[in-house]
């Protein structure tokens, strides 16, 4: 009997893939705890790379098996944009390899806390697609890959 129904579940596995995937993607939407979670986990890695306070203009966050992206821009607190020129981003801005102020990045659930694992500001490529590669790897489904 315990034969057969192990039988009967490889057979739905492998008919059904969805049945043995529990997990699945979250995208936390504007005033949700994992949202904020996420977010607050962001904030002082990317205050600290810019010298001023910021909060996000989210473009998109993917939560999965305690992994996070996060696609944003960040802003003043009174929501006006962030001047660059001001930052340690001037000279990537001046010769053109700094491409606006978009920010991707790349977050970890560590004892019950978000942090950063890696994050950019304004990249030229697609910096990110190697994140499911060491030393990070995260789990592609975390990642908007196509």
């Amino acid at each position: 009997m315990t034969r057969l129904l192990l039988v009967i579940v490889a057979i739905a596995v492998l008919v059904c893939p969805t049945f043995a995937q529990t997990k699945k993607v979250e995208q936390p939407g504007p005033g949700t705890k994992l949202r904020k979670a996420v977010l607050d986990g962001l904030r002082p890695n990317i205050e600290k790379d810019l010298k001023q306070k910021v909060i996000f203009v989210v473009q998109k966050i993917r939560v999965y098996d305690g992994w996070a992206f996060v696609q944003c821009r960040p802003v003043q607190p009174n929501s006006k944009p962030i001047d660059f020129k001001k930052t340690k981003y001037k000279e990537r801005l001046e010769d053109g390899t700094f491409d606006g102020e978009t920010t991707y990045a790349l977050l970890k659930l560590k004892n019950k806390k978000w942090t950063v694992a890696d994050f950019v500001i304004g990249p030229t490529d697609v910096y990110w697609i190697g994140w499911t590669e060491p030393p990070f790897f995260a789990p592609k489904q975390v990642l908007p890959l196509p």
